[in-house]
């Protein structure tokens, strides 16, 4: 027998005792667009829902490197102001890009949708930028290229935790480009 739209959208809303609901868990999986599609077809107003930790399915998406078009799916599906949603620890869907290893995609995406430069200057609850997050965790060149032209003055605005050019000369030794990249962006990085 087939499952009626009332059993579909019931079973789309279960959670755990975690508070983990069928879209989280399946957003923490790398999922297909087509199955973030039935989940969201099943039950629409899950993609706002967020977990014990105030992690919503764009979080998760976007910490475990889900790809473009589940991203882009989730954003539309909740509107823009998803990616100025924060979980406990303060973490934007774009801090959480930058500490799983999103594509340079999903960051532009996420750039763009979240208010541009606003979203690289947004600290989390420890003081971390975006690009801090990306620095510390070894994300790409690619990434990190990415941030600093879309940050402005967020290099030097950075005071309370370490530069990110500290950050990237730990993670990058070998890698000049990125460390040249975020010293001609802010020339005064290199008198601190």
């Amino acid at each position: 027998r087939e499952s009626t739209d009332e059993e579909k959208k019931r079973a789309a809303e279960e959670a755990t005792e975690r508070e983990r609901f069928p879209l989280y868990v399946a957003c923490s999986c790398n999922p297909p667009v087509d199955v973030v599609e039935a989940l969201l077809d099943a039950s629409p107003e899950t993609v706002r829902r967020g977990n014990d930790y105030g992690i919503t399915p764009l979080h998760v998406a976007c910490l475990k490197g889900a790809s473009q078009g589940v991203v882009q799916l989730l954003i539309e599906s909740g509107g823009k102001e998803m990616c100025a949603a924060r979980n406990n620890e303060g973490h934007t869907p774009l801090h959480c890009a930058c500490y799983g290893g999103a594509s340079e995609n999903v960051v532009r995406l996420l750039i763009d949708c979240g208010g541009r430069k606003e979203a690289c200057w947004e600290k989390d609850n420890d003081g971390n930028t975006p690009l801090q997050c990306a620095c510390n965790n070894k994300a790409s060149e690619e990434i990190i290229r990415v941030l600093v032209e879309n940050s402005d003055d967020a290099i030097s605005g950075i005071k309370e935790n370490p530069h990110p050019l500290f950050s990237a000369a730990e993670k990058y030794p070998s890698s000049a480009k990125a460390i040249a990249r975020l010293v001609k962006k802010d020339k005064t990085i290199v008198n601190l």
